[in-house]
């Protein structure tokens, strides 16, 4: 399970934000943070050398 958090995402409503999300193509999301839930060992083997906060 994961859950993100992009630029689109901030200030207005939540019905402008999502409106706002629509219009920006998945390569152009500017991503603020990225939040993954799970084992650790299966966690470290997606994110590599990726330092997370434990």
């Amino acid at each position: 399970m994961f859950v993100d958090f992009i630029e689109t995402m901030t200030g207005d409503t939540y019905k402008e934000q999502l409106e706002k999300t629509k219009e920006v193509n998945t390569e152009e999301h500017n991503y603020f943070g990225l939040l993954a839930f799970g084992e650790i060992e299966k966690i470290n083997s997606i994110t590599k050398r990726l330092s997370l906060f434990k």
